[in-house]
């Protein structure tokens, strides 16, 4: 009877550690296909199995973050090499003008001319440095700190006197429409500094293209959310280009005159949706372009 019973308990186990085996399978090759990715081989997908269960489930999320981190990294590298670019193009050439200015007596004109050019790329690398200051001020963790309650209106009326006594002229016109009573409706909770330096961005922007016409800011609230329009009048953007100014160092393919860090669009892009806003681009050739900021309503 003893041995009866031994052999069905051995039997038993064998069957259990059998089918704890063939369950455990799907799961064993997933974590032996996480161990062959490497940092380069993000492309690496697991595979997700044609059982729609919990390991193709797992397996599934994986993907969708290995997407995710490969496209971060692919967006790091690019980042690091066209900063490395537009870090280095003003030093070579401040480089190359003070060696070729040194390199023979030369009148006070031509010395004058060749420190203006210093000057020029000095300045083109400081906005460099201080986009990027401001960039790293924009990540996650600062921006979900030192949160409050922003009323845009406020915000761009501040912006507005700050470019007009800049600029010497009221040339950033605002225009509010059907200013509701109700301050939560005109207001968002975020980070202060970095929302106004987003929005001073697109004003900014809009500047440097307006061929010294007025800007003009709108806002207008409806039931969706908060709306800020920031238009102007200059030489617009190519079609061909309209995908790409919220990228790093972006520079319009018709840009020659129109200095700046490429910079701008990216942060402000960066900034509105880290606070759940999204902004969109419509331009037309001579004719102005107009960014669209949008706050839904939760």
């Amino acid at each position: 009877m003893v041995a009866i019973f031994l052999v069905i308990f051995v039997g038993l186990l064998l069957s259990a550690r059998w089918i704890a085996k063939k369950i455990l399978l799907p799961l064993d090759l997933f974590i032996n296909q996480v161990k062959l990715i490497k940092s380069n081989n993000l492309h690496f997908r697991v595979k997700e199995g044609p059982n729609k269960d919990e390991i193709h489930l797992l397996a599934q999320n994986f993907n969708n973050l290995m997407e995710h981190l490969e496209q971060s990294f692919i967006l790091q590298k690019t980042f690091v090499a066209n900063a490395s670019h537009e870090l280095r193009t003003p030093i070579t050439r401040m480089i190359i003008g003070t060696e070729i200015a040194l390199s023979q007596d030369r009148s006070k004109e031509e010395y004058q001319k060749a420190l203006t050019s210093v000057l020029e790329d000095s300045e083109k690398l400081e906005n460099i440095i201080n986009s990027l200051l401001k960039l790293a001020q924009a990540d996650l963790e600062y921006g979900s700190t030192n949160l409050e309650k922003v009323r845009i209106d406020e915000m761009i009326w501040s912006l507005q006197q700050e470019w007009n006594q800049k600029t010497g002229i009221n040339n950033l016109l605002v225009e509010v429409k059907d200013l509701p009573m109700d301050e939560d409706q005109l207001s968002i909770i975020c980070n202060p500094t970095l929302l106004q330096i987003a929005v001073d961005n697109l004003i900014s922007n809009a500047f440097k293209f307006s061929d010294h016409q007025p800007v003009k800011c709108m806002l207008d609230i409806k039931d969706d959310g908060i709306h800020i329009f920031i238009t102007d009048a200059g030489i617009g953007i190519e079609p061909a280009d309209l995908d790409n100014v919220f990228k790093p160092f972006y520079s319009s393919s018709s840009k020659t005159e129109h200095a700046g860090s490429g910079m701008g669009l990216y942060m402000a892009h960066k900034i509105i949706t880290l606070y759940q806003g999204n902004i969109t681009v419509k331009s037309q050739k001579h004719q102005g372009t107009t960014f669209h900021v949008h706050f839904p309503r939760f």
